[in-house]
């Protein structure tokens, strides 16, 4: 499905309330239907997840990889995740707003999840939403819509204080983010990158790399996983776009490569 034809059916489906119905969404993928056994690895370990729409599960009607890990693999998710949000610490709104102006109740509430105070909220923004008690793990999605609202990069800071970090660009909010862990969790980090094969989505995970080598976090690489890339060529059922999995997508692929990164602490 292009891009477009995504964005139709996401309104579609925000509109009429029904389902996004596609491939990859069987009822079989549903998570009450999902039995898979892993090990006792990550049993009881309190993991947050902040992110956007693939955090999320925009194509996968709200079920993503955070969901199937706390059903099957014992994990304490907790899913901070609003679609079309960004990294960069600035409020954005999503176009369907804009051409859909009538039916901007329905719109949010479905992009959301019924959560409408956090409309268009940056990840920054949304640290106040998760526990003050600190999780055993901490993953954030290296988004894709930085780049798309076309927020700055900005660049590499030698400081290691947070008001330091310019968090109006994609890296401060990155850095701003790293030091925000190490001063009120000290828990593992991981960042992880996104089915998004164009050249500024490469040249911010490179940055990504960089940053690594300052803050010491973990980088769960779907972007350049040959492995990932392979199996989501031979099952186009995985995807719903180019970025955005189905729950076959989650459940068959993304959650497996989770649970072993995760796993590896």
């Amino acid at each position: 499905m292009s891009r477009d034809s995504f964005k139709l059916a996401l309104i579609k489906a925000a509109l009429t309330g029904q389902e996004i119905r596609l491939p990859g969404n069987e009822t079989k993928y549903a998570l009450e239907n999902c039995h898979h056994s892993y090990g006792q690895a990550l049993v009881g370990k309190k993991i947050y997840f902040l992110g956007s729409s693939i955090t999320y599960g925009a194509a996968s009607n709200g079920v993503a990889f955070p969901d199937y890990l706390a059903k099957e693999a014992g994990v304490l998710s907790v899913k901070e995740a609003i679609s079309g949000t960004t990294l960069a610490d600035k409020k954005v709104s999503v176009d369907w707003l804009k051409n859909n102006p009538e039916k901007e109740e329905q719109l949010i509430n479905f992009m959301t999840g019924g959560q409408r105070e956090k409309n268009g909220l940056s990840y920054l923004s949304r640290l106040k939403y998760l526990p003050e008690e600190a999780p055993d793990i901490f993953v954030c999605q290296l988004s894709t819509n930085d780049a798309r609202h076309g927020l700055a990069v900005g660049e590499i800071s030698p400081s290691f204080t947070l008001a330091d970090f310019d968090t109006q660009t994609t890296l401060g909010a990155i850095e701003y983010l790293c030091a925000y862990n190490k001063i009120k969790w000290q828990s593992k980090l991981f960042f992880y990158t996104c089915l998004r094969d164009d050249e500024e989505y490469q040249a911010l995970i490179k940055l990504l790399r960089q940053l690594q080598a300052k803050w010491h976090f973990r980088i769960i690489d779907l972007a350049n996983n040959q492995y990932v890339q392979t199996e989501t060529k031979n099952h186009p059922e995985y995807m719903a776009d180019d970025a955005h999995p189905t729950m076959a997508g989650y459940h068959e692929l993304w959650t497996p490569v989770f649970y072993r990164a995760l796993s590896e602490i």
